[in-house]
């Protein structure tokens, strides 16, 4: 199994650039190809193609289904040759398998050097192909594709792999998550989408609460899984070995602290976790060095041989939430109104010397003996004041918008009670 920061690095990416266009599809994995094999695509010097001593390749393969643990030619079938490069993509030619489901080919590599060869077939609606063909002459495993039977039936499918990727918090508190399965199919079959379309091939539970799902690059074009009922569905056939799926969606702050679930075992589970803060706890897990990926550290968690049923607990620091920013502030400046009308009534109504409700004694507490004039000065002041230092502050938070407008009611209710009792005390 490759390394987990080889398989999350290029993923990366997918916390906030758009997917990747279907079109782009054939190029980018040409590019991929390329750097995995050594091959640079860009200005400079570039490995030259292997060829044959008269500037030609030659390919000597053959068609087999394999059933089981048999492998029998498949005769007839028509095989086509591809090319695939960064200047353009198209058939180069075809030909039908001998009784030995024996295919020969021979072709020239031209046009740009990062251009990738391979033989490809259908059998039963699906297309097999070979591995890119770089050989001066390619025969043997290298050149053969292996053909399966189909089945809609449920089969069963390994998690070899299961790595979760959350990001630090957007503006609204949200976090974007990649996940990303290394899957095999161990039977002899080629799986196929049933045709009701709702099961697929294979499905995985979606957290509660998960929005803007998407398909994210790997093995699985842009259309490949739906978010169905809760669940992310792979609606693409799904041949014999190994195949990389990945999908992104987003979490409001209250989904966390997150239980997963595991449906199936899992080889080797990783979490990764962009705020230093979060944790991953459960189905035996346990804390590693961080690693940094595409130039951003994340804390990383690991579990082996993880069993069905098991549960992975991701807490996150508490963010602020919708209520906290937003509700909150309304709801201060609406008690300190209410609290404001009582203190005037209750100004109003209160003999001199009377006892001064609790309320009113937190807002007003009892001051020194000072004349009306005073008084009302020294209010007048303590909000001019209030003012001033509240316009210097600049860009106010909410919570400290409400304090303030509390702060001031209080005082405009005071300079009101004082004005109401002024006529009483002349």
């Amino acid at each position: 199994m490759r390394a987990a920061a080889t398989l999350v690095a290029p993923l990366l990416v997918a916390l906030a650039p758009p997917v990747l266009r279907a079109q782009d599809a054939p190029r980018a994995a040409v590019r991929d190809s390329a750097r995995e094999s050594g091959v640079s695509s860009g200005e400079g010097l570039v490995d030259r193609p292997v060829t044959l001593p008269d500037g030609s390749r030659r390919v000597l393969g053959r068609v087999l289904l394999v059933r089981d643990t048999t492998e029998r030619p498949v005769p007839g079938a028509w095989v086509t040759l591809h090319r695939v490069g960064s200047d353009g993509a198209g058939p180069l030619d075809s030909t039908r398998t001998q009784g030995d489901g024996g295919f020969t080919f021979r072709y020239r590599p031209t046009g740009a050097p990062d251009a990738l060869y391979f033989a490809s077939t259908s059998y039963g609606g699906i297309a097999y192909f070979t591995s890119p063909l770089r050989d001066a002459e390619s025969r043997g495993e290298a050149a053969e594709i292996s053909v399966f039977d189909t089945t809609s039936r449920a089969i069963p499918i390994t998690v070899r792999g299961r790595h979760l990727i959350v990001s630090a918090p957007v503006a609204d508190g949200s976090r974007n998550v990649i996940e990303v399965f290394e899957l095999t199919n161990d039977t002899s079959f080629t799986a196929v989408p049933p045709t009701d379309g709702a099961r697929g091939t294979w499905s995985v539970a979606l957290p509660r609460g998960a929005a803007d799902f998407a398909v994210r690059r790997g093995e699985v074009p842009d259309d490949g899984m739906s978010a169905v009922g809760g669940r992310a569905v792979l609606l693409t056939p799904f041949g014999p070995g190994i195949k990389q799926v990945a999908f992104t969606y987003r979490l409001p702050s209250d989904a966390f602290p997150l239980r997963l679930a595991l449906e199936r075992p899992v080889t080797v589970l990783e979490v990764l976790l962009e705020d230093p803060r979060g944790s991953a706890t459960g189905a035996g897990i346990v804390p590693v060095d961080p690693v940094a990926l595409e130039g951003r550290t994340f804390r990383r968690f690991l579990a082996q041989d993880v069993k069905e049923g098991a549960t992975v607990d991701v807490a996150m620091p508490v963010t602020a939430r919708r209520w906290d920013r937003v509700v909150l502030p309304v709801l201060l400046v609406t008690m300190g109104g209410a609290m404001v009308l009582l203190l005037l009534r209750a100004t109003r109504r209160q003999p001199t010397g009377a006892h001064v409700p609790l309320a009113a004694a937190s807002v007003a507490p009892p001051r020194a003996p000072a004349t009306d004039d005073d008084e009302r000065e020294r209010l007048l002041a303590a909000l001019a004041a209030l003012d001033d230092d509240f316009a210097a502050r600049g860009d106010a938070t909410a919570e400290q918008r409400a304090a303030y407008d509390v702060e001031r009611a209080a005082l405009k209710a005071r300079l009101a009670a004082r004005l109401a009792a002024a006529p009483a005390a002349r």
